[in-house]
């Protein structure tokens, strides 16, 4: 028995030496294992600083995708002649897209040479409401083109040199368009006047709508993007061009209060009031207005789109862009110098300003429209071309 016992004893601790021996043999395999992945690591080829500084201070998958669709266009370094040939001409992409904007352009160009050298001819042609009518398609065009843009509310990406525009600043454009060609077709045609509507209410209460509330009632349709807002995200910018860029930023936000109460409101009154129409010399001013206006919302576009490819620089892109801004003012002096017997027109614009910068959740500047309203519709077509009653 005791031998029996003995014999099973020395079997049990001869086995309990070869686990011990396994074991350690696991345990030198394990730690050679994971030297080598250390020297494996050490071998391995670092990220580049271009991987890492993309993702620094990305707030967000749609900065990071703006900011991605930028980066991957090339430096481009063509001529005058392939430029244009790779803007128009590459019709196996967005084909519609390009050959509309290339009307426009065309169109453009032709009505800026004829206002210059030759208005009577000017006068014989389409153009007056025939360039935005081509602006406004070309904007709905777009917004069925680029659906991949990222989905921003507030972010703009117009004034950036390190992103693209917004889908919803691409909508926004919708907006800004149609209000161009609403005007063109009030000054310079009697569209509203025969265009075939059920009952004589509902076509004056479409022009007032028009006229009067194109900033508050028709403006809650399209998406809102926010001047201020792209302004203080300091992360779309270079610092070679940050300075600059805010710059023109700021200048814009301060000409847009401006042209959307003298420029939209102001015009609109004028022309309800039966003022302009029968003008010549104010008609010759509201067309270089509007045209002016159509190199601010749909050239505009076509300026970043040579921005966004790299062939001008952010800083020329944006100075071409605001070029405009003086010459609005100007004509904009003239039209209301040329009428400075009403002035009490430009004075109810002028009070209209304070009121746009009330808090929205008043309804201000819609109860203040809707008071204008009433007020200037006993006076409808019963001014003349100089403006006296």
């Amino acid at each position: 028995m005791s031998l029996l016992l003995r014999n099973s004893f020395q079997k049990r601790k001869k086995a309990g030496k070869k686990k011990d021996s396994s074991q350690i043999f696991i345990q030198f395999e394990t730690r050679e294992r994971k030297e080598g992945r250390k020297e494996r690591r050490k071998m391995a080829p670092k990220p580049s600083t271009t991987t890492v500084t993309q993702r620094v201070n990305v707030k967000g998958a749609e900065r990071d995708a703006n900011e991605n669709l930028m980066a991957k266009q090339p430096k481009k370094q063509l001529s005058l002649w392939g430029t244009f040939v790779e803007l128009f001409f590459h019709l196996e992409r967005f084909a519609i897209h390009r050959v509309t904007g290339l009307l426009y352009l065309v169109q453009f160009f032709t009505a800026l040479y004829l206002m210059t050298f030759d208005y009577e001819t000017f006068q014989k042609t389409p153009l007056a409401w025939s360039l935005p009518l081509t602006g406004w398609l070309q904007a709905i065009i777009a917004s069925r083109t680029f659906t991949f843009l990222p989905k921003g509310n507030d972010a703009q990406g117009y004034y950036s040199d390190k992103r693209t525009i917004t889908y919803s600043f691409l909508l926004e454009n919708i907006y800004f368009s149609g209000l161009l060609l609403f005007q063109s077709l009030y000054c310079f045609t009697d569209f509203f006047q025969n265009v075939p509507l059920p009952h004589e209410k509902v076509r004056t209460g479409l022009e007032l709508i028009l006229v009067f509330l194109p900033y508050t009632l028709i403006r809650t349709w399209f998406p809102k993007t926010s001047l201020g807002d792209s302004r203080e995200d300091d992360g779309q910018y270079t610092d070679k061009n940050k300075r600059f860029l805010k710059a023109i930023s700021l200048t814009s936000k301060v000409f847009y209060v401006w042209a959307k109460h003298f420029n939209g409101y102001y015009l609109n009154y004028m022309v309800f009031l039966g003022m302009v129409k029968d003008s010549p010399t104010a008609i010759y001013r509201t067309n270089w207005l509007l045209l002016a206006g159509g190199w601010a919302t749909t050239v505009a576009m076509f300026l970043n789109t040579l921005k966004f490819k790299k062939i001008i620089g952010p800083k020329l892109a944006l100075s071409l862009y605001a070029g405009t801004f003086p010459v609005i003012v100007t004509v904009l002096t003239l039209l209301q110098y040329q009428y400075r017997s009403q002035l009490w027109v430009a004075y109810i614009v002028m009070l209209g300003v304070p009121v746009n910068f009330l808090p929205r959740n008043w309804y201000a500047q819609h109860i203040y429209q809707f008071i204008v309203m009433a007020y200037m519709y006993k006076f409808k077509n019963k001014f003349d071309s100089q403006g006296i009653q």
